[in-house]
């Protein structure tokens, strides 16, 4: 995936570009993969923000899809072979997402 960036290892809000230690993505079922412009809007979010972005991620990848924040999206725009999934992490902010 051209203009990816894949998350291993452990994040947290701040430090290198998507920063170190506190939540752990080695052993959960799924990888995640982000593109490098979602990359830089993750860097450039406060430490509040990028905590819950993170967190919003790991859910991802624990293989955890369904609950009152993530929500799988459809309708006549979205081609009905496009999984496509929306975390919400804030009021405002959602990461949208899709398997495969």
């Amino acid at each position: 995936l051209a203009g990816a960036r894949e998350v291993r290892g452990e994040a947290s809000g701040g430090g290198e570009a998507l920063g170190r230690a506190s939540l752990s993505f080695e052993d959960l079922p799924w990888r995640v993969l982000i593109v490098r412009p979602a990359a830089k809007q993750l860097t450039a979010l406060n430490a509040r923000e990028k905590q819950g972005a993170l967190s919003a991620l790991h859910k991802v990848a624990g293989g955890v899809w369904s609950g009152h924040d993530i929500k799988h999206l459809s309708g006549d725009s979205i081609p009905s072979s496009l999984s496509l999934y929306e975390s919400k992490f804030t009021k405002g902010a959602r990461i949208i997402w899709t398997v495969g």
